[in-house]
């Protein structure tokens, strides 16, 4: 077992299939909001090694695609 990490989450917006979150890490442990979010089953977009799928799901409006990009990588 690893050592412990705490992540706090505030949920900010819904849309139909994802959810937009506010994070605060007390902890900082490699990856630790991938495996919190994944370990939760709501993994973050786009994210190849915990969240399964590397792209938004099949028929995402344009305007939700958009919106990802504008996020930091």
């Amino acid at each position: 077992m690893g050592k412990p990490a705490v992540t706090h989450y505030r949920i900010m917006e819904h849309f139909r299939v994802h959810t937009r979150l506010r994070l605060r890490l007390e902890t900082g442990r490699t990856h630790q909001i991938r495996v919190h979010m994944a370990h939760i089953t709501h993994p973050l977009v786009g994210d190849p090694v915990y969240g399964g799928r590397p792209r938004p799901p099949k028929g995402a409006s344009e305007a939700f695609i958009s919106m990802l990009r504008k996020f930091d990588r």
